[in-house]
């Protein structure tokens, strides 16, 4: 409802999306795109899309309420312009003016390859009732964002990041970097869930694995009419990419996987484009939100990963162990744990040199024939 008078029934927003750890508390990285759910947003969106199909009378209304005057865009140079000054008007509505009834909200974070199943979050969402928790589906809440789904039409006034919280701690993170110093050439590494390739006929679509994406930087630029920074990347990005993790050649964060801009059918190839990282951290500091690399988790990983890959299984499979104690989740720590024990059995194991501790003892005798 809009100024407590009936605007929109039965709507239904909806989406999916990757994310990342910033801390071990459960805060989470993503798009705002991925996690937003909110009534002014759908509002605009609907006013907006209902007036690139030429009815104007809902973009109208909500301006209306919105207090636009003419006044506000005489100094307009285009249409398009015109547009943004009212829509920016629309997102300063005191969000007293718009209320939902019968609502209901699931956000929700999978761990590892159970994911939520969809058909049963359709049908618990459209009887209003909540998706239930599991060991590895948790609820999540959005704690802040720095998004607007009708944006970028002649300028960008947000950055499309969120950060959402689930419940518990001891979780693994990731180590935000930055794009300072990030040339032209440089190697970039991807990771999400882009649909397209876990639903594609080709491969079991019960088992969500992340994929793993290469490529380079093709560039640094700024977005639209504003001084943050895009990366453009030839790195594969594919819907359910969004809001997953992009880092450099020695594994931090440096951006947020976030824009397709498709152009194959007029010659024009597919761009992809990264969120500079220092939007996120803007954005954590905005909310008090702590962003720390310390995990105990992360911390008996990274020991275990550096034991595997030096051929030291059994030491390897005590910290993967211990890793399973603190986070039964994890994605990946059974996995290794079976290759380890497998490489033990067929002798590749390194064991540490066995140091013999001597003592010698030296007894010396004074006298005559000594």
């Amino acid at each position: 409802s809009v100024e407590a008078k009936p605007y929109l029934t039965g709507v239904c927003s909806g989406s999916t999306g990757s994310g990342f750890f910033i801390n071990s508390s459960g805060h989470i990285a993503t798009n705002g795109h991925v996690a937003s759910a909110d009534p002014k947003d759908i509002i605009i969106s609907d006013a907006v899309n209902m007036l690139v199909k030429g009815d104007t009378r809902y973009f109208k209304y909500i301006a209306s309420v919105a207090g636009v005057v003419d006044a506000d865009i005489a100094g307009a140079k285009s249409n398009n312009e015109a547009i943004e000054i009212i829509v920016d008007k629309m997102y300063k509505i005191d969000d007293s003016k718009i209320t939902v009834t019968n609502n209901v909200t699931n956000l929700l974070v999978g761990l590892n390859e159970k994911q939520p199943d969809i058909e049963e979050l359709l049908k618990v969402t459209k009887a209003r009732q909540s998706y239930p928790e599991q060991d590895s589906v948790k609820a999540a809440k959005v704690v802040d964002k720095d998004y607007r789904v009708i944006d970028g039409i002649t300028q960008f006034k947000s950055s499309d990041v969120a950060i959402i919280k689930i419940e518990g701690s001891n979780y693994p993170v990731t180590k935000l970097g930055s794009i300072d110093g990030l040339s032209q050439g440089a190697s970039l590494l991807i990771l999400g869930y882009p649909g397209s390739a876990g639903n594609n006929g080709l491969v079991e679509s019960s088992e969500s694995k992340p994929t793993l994406t290469s490529g380079k930087v093709s560039a640094v630029k700024s977005a639209k009419g504003s001084e943050k920074k895009l990366i453009e990347t030839d790195t594969t990005i594919g819907h359910g990419n969004s809001g997953g993790p992009a880092f450099d050649s020695t594994g931090n964060v440096v951006g947020i996987a976030t824009y397709t801009v498709a152009g194959a059918g007029e010659g024009n190839g597919t761009f992809n484009y990264v969120r500079d990282i220092k939007d996120l951290k803007d954005l954590a500091s905005k909310a008090s939100v702590t962003i720390d690399p310390k995990s105990a988790t992360q911390t008996e990983w990274d020991k275990g990963i550096d034991l595997f890959y030096n051929s030291r299984y059994s030491k390897a499979v005590k910290s993967f162990s211990k890793v399973k104690s603190l986070y039964p989740a994890h994605p990946k720590a059974d996995e290794l744990i079976a290759v380890a024990n497998e490489r033990i059995k067929s002798g590749q194991d390194i064991k540490d040199f066995p140091y013999l501790i001597v003592v010698i003892a030296v007894a010396s005798l004074g006298g005559i024939g000594a």
